[in-house]
Formats: structure tokens, sequence, C-alpha cells
């Protein structure tokens, strides 16, 4: 994180407040949680403050926590209560994944609050929503839902849904999901996530709950589709949405999205557009943006190439002068990637294993890895560079290296549950939220007039916010880790 920026709890802390989280810390930026609390554990607590002191406590349940299925939780739902949605298979392993999941649920009380909306403020016509990395995995997507349509954009279509990523295949849904696909037993519908996407989705929501039908394509609904693509460009506009800027670049991804000069939103959005798309078949007009002064153009040229190469496009030689030439290791890694899809793959795996190096910037080595896993693979080159890459410190180098050294290994099991959990433990900074926590006890919280009071105390502004957005802003945060 950025010298010049602070968080809301360091504010707080500085305006006079006992801060506390308890405990969960993936905040997807690279500093020491523990840093900016005055407690951040599982038995982090507003209680233990000053006498006197007001407070801001954060609380996480991970009742509800993705993990909460790997293990069956048993309960008045059974698995033969549960009723899939028809792009998933209907076998037992999915079906206890979700008896699981609703038994956790059920139990969990309602807690009291009150919107922090005006009542009077205008209605939101669309929902605006979105996925960036997930863990090892790269991918952008960004998507809006009015009341009866949702569009999807997907700005990385050469990736599939399904990417392997080790947290969440220790669930045995995940397990026996993918078994039927290497078995060729899903249809058309379940096979989609395990495929690469279309770079425009539109689903008619009603008539189509389960999203199996994509209008995009349809001339009926191009009014439609043409309506919510340009409100999805104007909300990721007013946002300044940072999706796409890559990580690892010479810059940090929030001094480039605060430099108006340096990251043109709407060019950006643009490039990124046709990148995607498929009605681009020409390399030359990404070639052309290679000379951006822009890195984040640059990093866009770059994967339209890519995905022209995956398509099968042949590109033209002197993309490899490009790639030399390029100053941003984040974008000669799309590079070496399309230009080893395009039938040169020996040099370009070489350079891209050491570009896995642990002197290298751990994002760069997570791109470097993911480029190897779809690049055909090479043992000779990269073996030993991955199993090093496979004890590492970064939990995201090392989850992509121990998948792809298994792959190379040809020893890939689904039976195997890959992710190390001893390591996690281990190596983890801050506080997974894996433990025991000490929860605060609602009875005696009450509401009084416009505030909240605990204990007959009156808490200040900031208190009465966290009570009212979530009583003590007890919450399942959600980040793009898990």
């Amino acid at each position: 994180m950025p010298a010049n920026q602070t968080t809301y709890p360091q504010m707080m802390r500085e305006a006079g407040y006992y801060c506390t989280n308890n405990s969960k810390t993936h905040y997807n930026v690279e500093f020491d949680p523990r840093t900016i609390w005055d407690d951040c554990s599982g038995a982090a607590h507003w209680a233990n403050r000053p006498a006197g002191k007001p407070f801001l406590a954060v609380f996480n349940c991970m009742l509800t926590h993705k993990r909460c299925i790997f293990e069956r939780q048993r309960g008045t739902v059974v698995p033969d209560d549960v009723t899939l949605p028809a792009h998933l298979p209907d076998c037992e392993a999915l079906r206890t994944d979700l008896a699981s999941y609703y038994n956790r649920i059920l139990p969990v009380p309602g807690l009291p609050g009150r919107s922090l909306v005006d009542a009077n403020a205008p209605s939101r016509s669309y929902a605006f929503s979105g996925r960036d990395r997930m863990d090892e995995r790269y991918d952008l997507t960004r998507t809006l839902r009015s009341e009866r349509y949702r569009y999807i954009r997907n700005y990385k279509p050469h990736r599939p849904w399904g990417q392997h990523y080790l947290y969440p295949w220790n669930a045995n849904g995940y397990q026996a999901y993918e078994t039927l696909a290497l078995a060729s037993q899903l249809t058309q519908a379940q096979a989609r996530f395990w495929s690469a996407k279309p770079h425009e989705e539109l689903y008619d929501m009603a008539a189509d709950p389960d999203s199996l039908t994509n209008l995009a394509d349809l001339p009926e609904y191009a009014q439609r589709l043409n309506d919510m693509r340009k409100a999805l460009v104007e909300a990721m506009l007013v946002m300044r949405d940072g999706g796409f800027i890559p990580e690892g670049l010479s810059r940090s991804e929030m001094e480039i999205c605060s430099d108006l000069a340096a990251y043109p939103l709407e060019d950006v959005i643009a490039t990124a557009g046709r990148a995607c798309g498929a009605e681009v078949a020409s390399p030359e007009n990404f070639i052309e943006g290679l000379s951006s002064p822009l890195a984040v153009l640059r990093y866009w040229n770059a994967v339209g190439l890519l995905v022209l190469a995956i398509r099968g496009t042949v590109l033209p030689e002197h993309v490899e002068r490009i790639f030399t030439a390029e100053t941003e290791v984040a974008i000669r890694i799309v590079l070496a990637e399309a230009i080893g899809q395009g039938g040169k793959p020996g040099p370009m795996i070489a350079w891209l294993t050491d570009m896995t190096a642990p002197h290298i910037h751990p994002r760069l080595r997570l791109q470097a890895i993911t480029a190897l896993t779809h690049l055909p693979h090479d043992p000779d080159i990269s073996r030993p560079a991955i199993e090093v890459a496979s004890l590492d410190s970064d939990e995201f180098v090392r989850n992509a290296a121990t998948y792809l050294l298994a792959l190379m290994d040809k020893r890939y099991s689904l039976e195997d549950k890959l992710f190390r959990y001893d390591l996690f433990l281990k190596q983890m900074r801050g506080h997974s939220g894996i433990g025991p926590q000490t929860f605060p006890e609602l009875s005696p919280l009450r509401t009084a007039g416009s505030g909240i009071v605990t204990s007959g105390q009156p808490h200040s502004i900031a208190g009465r916010l966290s009570l009212q957005a979530r009583t003590l802003t007890l919450s399942t945060k959600r980040s793009s880790r898990r």
C-alpha cells in the first residue's frame, strides 16, 4: 500500500477511538493488518478498551465461510432436499455441499440493525458487481443487473470460469464436478464452466433464472444489450474502476489509478473491450497500441494479441522484437504467452521460468506461473524453479506452483487435496479468521431513539454507525480472495 495512503482504523485511532478487528484480514493490499488496529485477533473485543473510550469494533462471522462445506454439516436440511440449478450436475457431492451450507445458515439469528440509506433516496436502475483475481487465479468480469436482465462483460474470455485454485478445491463438490467434466459426462450447459467465456453475456432472469441462454447475439436484444453496455461503462467511469491495472507494474495500482494522465479510464475500457471482443481479427490493431507511452494501454493491447493467438491467429515476427524492447515485466509476460501460443514456446517458457525466481515481485511471479500453466509444459526447463516456488512463503505463488508441479509430474489427482493448511497458517500475516473467536453478546444491545446504547453508555457517532450498519459491523466480509 502506498505510503501516502491511510486506512479508516488509523483515522479513527487518531481521533481517539479504540479499534478492534475480530479477525479476518484479507484486505488484498500488501501490509501487516496488525499495525492498524489496537487489537486484531480472535479475542479482539470492544470490552477490552480503556474505560470510557469510544470504540470501533469489527466482527467477521466465519460460520458461513466457504470452508464450512469442506466437512459435512448435518442438520435439518439433507442432500435430497436440495435442488441444484441447471448449470450444475445433479450429483450427491454438490447436493451435500449445499445442504451443509444451508445447515450453517439456519442457526444464525437475525441481527438488529437499521439502514443507513435515506428512505427518500432515488431507486437505482442497476446493481453493479464484478470479479477480479481469486486467490491465485486472474480474471476480470464486470456485470450489471436490472430488475429483469443481467449483462456481463468478460475481459479475460480466454480463461475459463473454472480455473483451478487450491482453496475451494477442498470441497467435495468441486472435485466431483471436475471429475464429471474430465469424463465428458456433463451436458452442454454444465460443461460451460470449464471452457473459455464469451466476451459478452445477456440473460433474461425472469424467463431464465439459471442463466442458460445467452441473448447477447440475438438481434431482437441488440438495443437492450447496447443500453446495458453503455450503463456498465458509465458505472465504471463514475467509480473510477481500477481493476484494469495489472498487478506488478513499476508504479502501484493505487498510484496509477489516481493519476488521470497515466490512467485515462475511458480509453482503457475501450481498449480492453477490443481486446476481449471477437470482432477484431487483425494483430496490427493491437501492435500499434503497444507503442503507447502508457503501460496500462500497452498491457491491454498485449492481452488482445494473446486472445488472438489462443484463437489460432498467427502473430507477425516483429512481436518478438516488441517483447524484447518492452520495459514492464507484466506486459512482457502477456506477450511471452502470446508468442508461445503462436508456436514458439521454448524460449518463452525459459524466460517465464526465470520470472518465477524468488527475487521477482510476487504478483509477477504469479503471472509467469499462470502463463506457464497455459503453455505446453516443459519440465526439463521449468520443473526445478516451480518446485522451489511450490514451497514459497507467498500463498498464491505457492498454490499456483503446486498445481502446475502436479500437472508437470502427471500426478494431478482429484483425490489429493493440494492446499497446504500448515504453510498457510504458518506464513500468513495478520489473522485468517480460522480458529477460536470471541463474539459480542447481542442481548445487552438495544436501540434508544436515534442512537445505540450498550450497558447504559451512549456511543459516539462512529459507534452508532457501526451498530446500525450491522451490529458493530458484524459481517461476512467478502473479497476477491475467498
